[in-house]
């Protein structure tokens, strides 16, 4: 699999990640965004550049199964969310988050099932 292959996987499947060389030093890959922070991150010299994808494959996949957000923040906002509910209005949008978090563990296995069968 190559970079590209990688970082379009993990893009459609929603997983923040990046990707930052410089000519002589290699690369460093990360996963996760600048808002909430480096989830994981590594550096590869250039003689083992070629290694990056499958290392974001697997740490995506670690993370995952962890139970670590590293994608939209669709959990954060849930958690946010669930708070007392002080009216009928509060009462219902606490019963739509739940049921979006129910599909966002749902959708989160998912992922951790395609990002095993890529690795």
């Amino acid at each position: 699999m190559t970079l590209d292959d990688a970082i379009a996987a993990l893009y459609a499947r929603e997983i923040n990640r990046g990707v930052e060389t410089f000519w002589d030093g290699g690369m460093s890959v990360w996963i996760g965004d600048r808002i909430n922070g480096h989830k994981v991150e590594t550096a590869f010299s250039r003689h083992r550049m070629g290694e990056a994808a499958q290392w974001l494959l697997d740490e995506a996949t670690r993370l995952l199964s962890r139970g670590v957000s590293v994608g939209s923040g669709l959990l954060e906002r849930i958690a946010r969310r669930l708070r007392p509910a002080r009216r009928r209005e509060d009462v219902q949008a606490l019963l739509d988050c739940l049921s979006s978090s129910v599909e966002a563990v749902q959708r989160l296995k998912q992922i951790a099932g395609d990002l095993r069968r890529l690795a």
